[in-house]
């Protein structure tokens, strides 16, 4: 009997740290106003975690400066290449302006940019025509200004049953995402589903 407890005792300790390791790279910016320091790409690319996904809003296309744009959209597609040499999910956002993978699930887990979150197909297939040929500067700090002025890095009501039910919908359990720019990981249960929003960067979660 004593020996059935160790067991089981063991057994219990084992499926409490089962959880699998991964690196989450979101909403960095690049190019854009709301940009991070490239040091974050470095750190992704050498970090030691064998599971890496790459989130979206990577290259900020929809609010590169026009003289930048070139550049921009050269390291997107050398980036693009270096995930699929190196077997890294990359999945579209809403600022990368390209065509890509929404949803990617792997044992329940849902990930996804974040924008079928926070918004309609309508509000997306508007956002999503955005040129691709860079903006002015003026029209950059306009938008910047009117961003900075409303509530940010928060999700709310609606946010969260939607999450859920893209949870549920995938067949899922957990639902990982970025897109809010939260300050700090929420981690959250909401109708029987996890809900993962991560920050902007690199964030490490167990699955």
């Amino acid at each position: 009997m004593k020996n059935l407890t160790i067991i089981l005792s063991i057994f219990l300790t084992s499926l409490a740290f089962s959880g699998e390791k991964v690196l989450i790279m979101s909403d960095t910016h690049f190019y854009g106003p709301h940009t991070l320091d490239k040091k974050v790409l470095t750190e992704f690319k050498n970090s030691e975690i064998k599971i890496k996904i790459s989130m979206g809003d990577i290259q900020d296309i929809k609010w590169t400066l026009k003289d930048e744009i070139k550049e921009a959209t050269k390291e997107q597609t050398e980036f693009s290449l270096y995930c699929a040499k190196n077997g890294i999910i990359e999945l579209e956002g809403n600022h990368d302006l390209k065509k890509g993978i929404l949803f990617y699930v792997k044992d329940g887990v849902l990930y996804t940019h974040g924008h079928y979150v926070s918004w309609d197909q309508k509000t997306i297939d508007k956002k999503s025509k955005a040129s691709r040929d860079g903006v002015s500067s003026w029209k950059r700090k306009a938008f910047y200004a009117a961003v900075k002025s409303k509530p940010f890095g928060h999700l709310s009501k609606q946010e969260i049953k939607k999450a859920s039910e893209l949870a549920k919908k995938h067949n899922c359990h957990t639902i990982v995402f970025g897109h809010v720019h939260p300050e700090k990981l929420i981690d959250i249960k909401y109708d029987g589903i996890r809900i993962i929003n991560v920050p902007q960067g690199l964030t490490i979660i167990e699955v």
